[in-house]
This record gives structure tokens, sequence and C-alpha cells, in this order.
């Protein structure tokens, strides 16, 4: 919240889809609902009212390739996107699920 909070001292708001906030508070609940309702995040809620928030698991890719491209590293997944591609449009007689099997595990091993 300190960045937030220099940003208000600096006399610049933060706006989000057009709403100006009077509160570094009020910026940051509006983000965390706005990650919220675009399923980035979940909340969860215990028994003595304390919320927790969790990086929902399709994030967490999103977070490593992020973070993976701002450490400038050198990633090479053309031969199996090129893979993928052919396994999907060739006009090769296989079971539908056999090739959507192959897919997945391309997809996931990158």
């Amino acid at each position: 919240m300190d960045y937030l909070d220099d940003l208000d001292n600096m006399g610049q708001l933060v706006e989000l889809e057009g709403e100006v906030f009077n509160s570094s508070r009020d910026k940051t609940n509006a983000i965390i609902r706005k990650l919220k309702d675009t399923k980035w995040i979940d909340i969860e809620t215990n028994h003595s009212y304390n919320e927790t928030i969790i990086i929902t698991d399709h994030v967490i890719l999103f977070l490593e390739l992020f973070n993976n491209i701002r450490m400038d590293k050198k990633l090479e997944y053309q031969s199996k996107i090129n893979s993928i591609y052919l396994q999907l449009f060739s006009d090769n007689a296989m079971k539908i699920n056999l090739i959507l099997r192959q897919v997945h595990d391309e997809t996931i091993s990158m």
C-alpha cells in the first residue's frame, strides 16, 4: 500500500475505469474487486471472518510467464506450438480424444 500512498502524496491519483479514489484503501479495494470479478484471484473467508486472497492455478502460469519475460529468459516454444497446430489441423484420422490428449500434454509441457 505504500506505493499507492506515495502516489497520493505526489498528487497522482490512480484511476480505475474512470473512478477517482479518495484514499489508497479505496483504490486497493477496487483493484481487488476487479481481480476477483475477472477470476484472477479468489477470496476465502475463515471462521474468524479474516479474508485470504488466493491466486488461482491458471493465473500462476501467467505470472510465471510474465516473470520469465521480465527476466528476459529465452524460451523456445516454436517446435511445440508447431506440433500442436499440426495435430489440430491435420487430416489425420486419429480419434479426437487421442488428439486432444496429445495436445493437452504438449501444452502442459510448455
